[in-house]
């Protein structure tokens, strides 16, 4: 890719996307954006719960911008709207920092939140919520006394037919490290993970949007997400050692299927999306839980892949076994010397 060409950003709220130069994406990404003159609380006269800290070291920030620029490398940054906690059909969220200072908008109020401080959200104007300078930001988001999961993203919250509707607007990458994480037991081995973090991008890079007011939910309807896993782990490993692959076939991505356990061996479907499914043996689902199935037995049986890969084949080898006839691609080019981080790397 050109690393000189113009960078493209989607910003929730804004029309159409807004041109990045690499220059001013250097610059933005390094902190040196100026922050906006209003925007505190004592601005609008209205004060977040809790009490202010001091804000979080030169450590964390240099993580979190080395995390945005490599997600600035990509030739086309994919983002995702993510509905969350959908099924609790919530009327009062929480939302508060986990590192960096929150921006909360809502109508015509703007407020900052800094360290502990919180901020209730019940029905009534739409609520955007996203780091100072209007960018992805880690925050937590909790039902009082139900959940709380954190996130990075950007956070929207509208009025539903008796609920409040959620969605984050996340970096692709961070998405597929969150289903890793809680589609697959961090103790998996880690090339079972990176094949289930090709099949989780791939489906998002290839399915249409499939909700009305955002594009997948967090359960299994789409994909079951939770929140984004810590650094040293590895799912969010997994991740980024795989970062823009896809799965292919006839070159265009393929949404592959996936289930617990197929029992012994998965099951064939012809034509679904234009790719038919061959039943294929797995070994261990054979050995260990014949007959025992978990999910619809097509495509990847997880059980299945960390067997695989704790016998020593690569996540290469796994893709070839459960989705014969596809190949793998990666969407962009990007210097190895550059991998994904973290905001709480140190």
């Amino acid at each position: 890719m050109n690393v000189r060409a113009t960078w493209w950003r989607s910003v929730e709220g804004a029309v159409g996307r807004t041109p990045w130069s690499a220059p001013d994406a250097l610059v933005r990404l390094a902190g040196g954006t100026k922050r906006p003159t209003r925007g505190s609380a004592a601005d609008e006269g209205v004060r977040p719960t809790g009490s202010s800290s001091p804000l979080v070291g030169r450590a964390a920030r240099s993580g979190r911008a080395c995390f945005f620029l490599l997600l600035a490398f990509s030739a086309a940054a994919q983002t995702v709207d993510i509905g969350v906690f959908g099924l609790f059909r919530p009327v009062e969220l929480r939302v508060a920092p986990a590192s960096e200072a929150l921006l909360v908008e809502t109508g015509n109020t703007r407020l900052i939140l800094e360290g502990r401080q919180s901020y209730i959200i019940r029905a009534s104007l739409p609520v955007r919520v996203s780091s100072r300078e209007g960018s992805a930001a880690d925050f937590r988001l909790s039902i009082p006394g139900k959940i709380e999961r954190h996130f990075h993203g950007i956070l929207t919250v509208r009025t539903g037919d008796h609920k409040l509707i959620a969605a984050v607007a996340m970096d692709r990458e961070v998405a597929v490290a969150s289903v890793v994480a809680a589609e697959m037991p961090p103790s998996s081995p880690i090339e079972a993970l990176k094949a289930q973090a090709v099949i989780a991008r791939s489906y998002y890079a290839a399915m249409p949007a499939r909700h009305d007011g955002f594009d997948f939910c967090d359960t299994t309807h789409c994909q079951f997400l939770r929140e984004w896993p810590d650094p040293g782990s590895a799912p969010f490993r997994a991740a980024r050692e795989t970062r823009d692959l896809l799965l292919e076939y006839a070159g265009k991505p393929l949404a592959g299927l996936y289930s617990a356990s197929c029992g012994g061996r998965t099951r064939a479907l012809d034509d679904a999306d234009g790719y038919a499914y061959r039943s294929v043996d797995c070994d261990y689902c054979r050995r260990h839980s014949p007959g025992q199935v978990q999910g619809h037995q097509l495509g990847l049986c997880q059980a299945g892949a960390s067997a695989m890969a704790a016998t020593g084949a690569n996540f290469r080898a796994i893709l070839d076994h459960y989705y014969p006839g596809t190949s793998l691609t990666r969407t962009f080019f990007l210097p190895a010397s550059l991998s994904l981080r973290h905001s709480k790397d140190e």
